[in-house]
């Protein structure tokens, strides 16, 4: 097997939580959807050579040089990366590529939207593509769920999964993944509410809270577990009028989690004040993006009025051609 000679580009998706994010953390279920129509992608580019791998992040405007693998650095998204690369040249049993992987992105950051899980994800298909290989979706998600504990301690593992899979999943932890493809997909609006969205800290937040409060707590993640349960059921029959009322129960759960924002809060009301059929945050909460669940005559409406409420960028996905 020898190294690809071209240059050539690989991808990962987004992802979108419909239900079930934190309760997620301690075993409750979620259903999470991919977003194709954001992506991050890794352009490599052969350099022999070099003796060295170049990661370079256009986003984020820093250039990592891994000669080795032997060293740790101190450096978080640095360690990631390695974690990342580590993990795939461990599946692939061959050596670090003398290459540039060239990081871009429409996902923008700290949104809840998966932009991390998908780096990951597109740097292990990166390393796989390079020596002609595809690895099976369990693998990838495998290799990106390492960086991932690197970024945020404790990740559900719902991230990496359905980029991974890049299909929709009912997921729990420590259960068989239950793949959602083959369904007809609703009409999804993704808004960004311009503030940033720090899983890790969300994460420990609610972690303190169970602490503290154990049985109230518990009580609002179970809650959220039974809301995801219902949601499936909806998935299922193609019944999105009930799916997205579940989406507006989750909300308000994770409003009681203390997760989430006024400017979310405003987003939600202009979207089904517009005619979405229901709408909540998704991802860690404390800013990020909102998710609403629309019909398709209803996407312009809707989008202008997210805009107006002040929206920093609207996407949607599922809309008939």
């Amino acid at each position: 097997m020898s190294a690809h000679p071209a240059t050539q580009t690989v991808s990962a998706c987004a992802k979108a939580i419909l239900l079930g994010e934190h309760a997620v953390v301690y075993g409750e279920p979620a259903l999470a959807v991919p977003f194709p129509q954001l992506r991050t992608r890794v352009q490599i580019t052969p350099q022999p050579g070099s003796k060295a791998l170049v990661v370079e992040s256009r986003e984020l405007g820093r250039r990592f040089v891994f000669g080795d693998l032997a060293s740790v650095p101190a450096d978080l998204t640095a360690r990631a990366i390695r974690t990342a690369l580590e993990q795939t040249m461990l599946v692939l049993r061959r050596p670090l590529p003398e290459a540039e992987f060239l990081i871009t992105s429409d996902i923008p950051l700290a949104s809840g939207l998966g932009s991390g899980a998908a780096t990951a994800v597109a740097l292990v298909r990166a390393m796989a593509a390079w020596y002609d290989t595809e690895l099976p979706p369990e693998a990838v998600s495998q290799a990106a769920y390492a960086a991932e504990v690197v970024h945020h301690g404790t990740p559900s593992g719902i991230d990496n999964t359905v980029i991974a899979y890049e299909r929709a999943i009912y997921y729990e932890r420590g259960q068989p993944i239950k793949l959602l493809d083959g369904l007809p997909a609703p009409c999804m609006i993704i808004a960004s509410s311009g503030i940033a969205s720090q899983t890790h800290t969300a994460v420990a937040a609610v972690r303190e809270c169970l602490a503290s409060q154990p049985q109230e707590i518990g009580r609002t993640l179970n809650a959220i577990g039974r809301v995801a349960s219902s949601g499936l059921a909806a998935w299922h029959k193609g019944d999105w009028h009930t799916l997205a009322s579940a989406m507006v129960t989750n909300q308000l759960l994770l409003q009681e989690l203390g997760v989430s924002h006024p400017r979310l809060e405003a987003l939600i009301k202009a979207a089904i004040g517009a005619g979405a059929w229901g709408a909540k945050l998704s991802g860690g909460g404390m800013g990020g993006c909102i998710i609403a669940l629309a019909p398709p005559e209803a996407i312009i409406d809707i989008e202008r009025a997210l805009l107006k409420a002040s929206a920093t960028a609207v996407w949607h996905s599922g809309v008939p051609a």
